[in-house]
């Protein structure tokens, strides 16, 4: 790992952040939060981490959240006096 990756860790640390990761694939780093939960089916710890963004040397460059996209939903038709009875598929875009 390069020195200004460490640098740039070592700051999030003094700074309270705990649980980053740094994983580097291919030429990039990327930053992931990490956390441990009880699996109770296995009976032991696992690791769950969660993309944070893409570490460069200006800086973090954080997730993009996609937007206008969801996803299909069932939708009822309700009125004033309650559930009128039927549903509909809508398929979102």
């Amino acid at each position: 790992m390069e020195q200004w990756v460490k640098d740039w860790v070592k700051k999030q640390r003094e700074s309270g952040e705990i649980g980053i990761e740094i994983k580097k694939q291919a030429n990039s780093y990327y930053v992931y939060r990490s956390a441990t939960y009880w699996d109770k089916k296995a009976k032991k710890r696992r690791k769950k981490s969660t993309y944070i963004g893409k570490l460069s040397r200006d800086g973090l460059r954080e997730k993009k959240e996609k937007k206008g996209h969801c996803k299909a939903v069932w939708e009822c038709c309700v009125t004033s006096g309650g559930y009128e009875g039927y549903c509909y598929f809508s398929q979102g875009i």
